[in-house]
């Protein structure tokens, strides 16, 4: 399966992010994303401050990744692994 990346940056979400209002800095992030869904099949949110925008979009059914999610299974994965043997 060839896979294609395309980036979305999101740069009036950072001054929200610096300025503490997470609330807004979330919002923006996911209005960007919202406007390319359809473009994509799979979305991985590069930052672990980005985390709480994939919750916005379980009721879509869009995957919707992001790295501290996709860390913490990789570890329960790797500790169930050890503990069978």
């Amino acid at each position: 399966r060839t896979v294609m990346l395309q980036t979305l940056v999101v740069s009036s979400a950072w001054s929200h992010f610096q300025n503490g209002d997470l609330l807004a800095y979330q919002l923006a992030i996911e209005q960007a994303i919202r406007r390319e869904l359809d473009t994509v099949d799979v979305v991985v949110l590069a930052q672990a401050s980005m985390a709480p925008v994939a919750d916005l979009f379980a009721e879509v059914g869009q995957n919707v990744l992001s790295s501290p999610y996709l860390g913490v299974r990789r570890a329960i994965e790797a500790a169930r692994s050890r503990l069978a043997r």
